[in-house]
């Protein structure tokens, strides 16, 4: 807001930024924005005094901090030495901020300091400490069952093993008795359960002794069918010796078997690829003696294509036949004066076949350009001679096919009823035949290699 209140408030892209004004603020001297206060004064430029760069350390005094300095350097002391600048504890998850000089003895103290257990020595959060304690291994606790021994807590697995105080079976208990007492009152036990215990004991005797009988029974019944079993194996035996003569022969027989299925099958492989052959064969002797593809050359944009040139030519296509594939393209052409000529072209282009001449006896060409549909078919002997060749029409579409140009009926009205004294009637222009903007030719390319031409 400008002091002058008629002005108004300012606007940040109305001030200018005066360059020579700042780098006289910045080389003025201020104390630190944390500098001590003297007698109820406030810091200021009637207390300053100049220092040399040399004094720029700052004072550990709590009563305040004693830089003095540029402005320009103000910011650079408030963050790397002013010993009296607030800064945050380095520990992590602790948030407390201290002046600088007081941060080493909060650090010293910080609840989110590492330490290492005494113990185990393990490192723990300071505030963590006690928790720690509490399942630390190597703490020595007292037995839970009470009976007075301190072991480490690593060890107490063990202790309970020997412990007197734990509860444990009666040693008769795998014989049914069911009494469970305490380690060092189980003698006393014992002692006092003698005719008890030999009752058990009797009564385990018996019944491992029924036990005994019927394990007996069983083994004899299984020896039993053991000789049973011995003796059929026996029989078995004998009969295997007529069974082993009996195969032996037949692995003899099956040898030879195998030896004879061998050698047919290999005569059954050749007879198959001699047929096979001869199938290739018949396949070649009943397949025509050309080749044949049909072709659509479509021209879009046909007046910027072709206007200024005396041919434009298609995209190469391949002809396969017998001798191999012969390399074509189409070509329209203007060389001839009120024409348009059409041509069944050959190249030398991407390799292809080279047996010339070859007939094109059989192609067909058809021209469609508005409402004009021209069709033209080549007659026996109408050769393509060599490679780079090409034969065709150069006179394919005259003047006189393409009157229906209105550009063309333009310049006829025009000349019949303005004639012009010594000259002639137009004649026909590549840009009247330009006038329709596509032009689509239908083609069926017939080869005929030089092998199969009658002349």
């Amino acid at each position: 807001m400008c002091p002058f209140l008629a002005c108004g408030a300012l606007e940040a892209s109305s001030l200018t930024n005066l360059t020579s004004m700042e780098s006289m603020i910045n080389k003025l001297h201020v104390q630190c924005r944390y500098a001590s206060v003297v007698d109820g004064s406030s810091p200021g430029p009637k207390n300053l005094r100049h220092r040399s760069r040399a004094n720029e350390a700052t004072s550990s005094s709590e009563a305040g901090c004693g830089w003095i300095g540029a402005v320009g350097d103000l910011a650079k002391h408030l963050r790397d030495s002013c010993t009296h600048a607030e800064v945050e504890c380095t520990f992590r998850g602790c948030n407390a901020k201290v002046q600088r000089f007081q941060l080493a003895e909060h650090e010293g103290s910080c609840e989110q300091r590492e330490i290492s257990c005494e113990k185990c020595e393990e490192r723990v959060k300071a505030s963590e400490l006690s928790e720690h304690l509490l399942g630390c291994k190597l703490v020595f606790i007292d037995c839970p069952q009470e009976c007075g021994a301190r072991v480490l807590r690593v060890n107490l697995d063990e202790h309970e093993k020997e412990c007197p105080n734990v509860v444990v079976c009666c040693l008769f208990a795998d014989y049914g008795c069911k009494v469970r007492e305490k380690r060092r009152k189980l003698g006393e036990h014992e002692e006092q359960a003698v005719v008890a215990h030999s009752r058990l004991a009797a009564r385990c005797v018996g019944r491992v002794l029924e036990l005994n009988a019927a394990l007996e029974q069983e083994v004899s019944e299984l020896k039993q069918a053991l000789a049973g079993k011995t003796l059929q194996y026996n029989r078995t035996f004998e009969l295997s010796g007529m069974t082993n003569q009996f195969n032996h022969s037949l692995m003899a027989n099956s040898n030879q078997l195998k030896e004879s299925l061998v050698e047919k099958t290999s005569q059954v492989r050749r007879l198959e690829a001699r047929l096979e052959k001869c199938k290739r064969t018949l396949a070649a002797a009943a397949a025509p003696p050309y080749g044949e593809v049909s072709v659509t050359w479509k021209i879009e944009n046909f007046s910027e294509n072709a206007k200024g040139k005396e041919e434009i030519d298609s995209n190469v296509f391949h002809v396969q036949t017998k001798a191999g594939a012969y390399h074509m393209y189409l070509s329209l052409g203007f060389s001839r004066k009120g024409y348009a000529g059409l041509f069944v072209c050959s190249t030398s282009e991407e390799g292809g076949c080279t047996n010339f001449p070859v007939d094109l006896e059989g192609t067909s060409l058809t021209v469609e350009k508005g409402v004009l549909n021209l069709s033209y078919r080549f007659q026996e002997g109408q050769l393509v001679e060599t490679v780079d060749d090409s034969l065709g029409w150069d006179d394919m579409m005259s003047a006189d096919e393409i009157q229906y140009s209105v550009s063309r009926k333009r310049k006829e009205r025009a000349f019949e009823s303005n004639p012009v004294a010594g000259e002639a009637k137009p004649e026909f222009d590549v840009a009247d035949f330009l006038e329709d903007d596509t032009l689509t030719i239908q083609g069926c390319i017939r080869l005929t290699p030089a092998e199969k031409i009658s002349i």
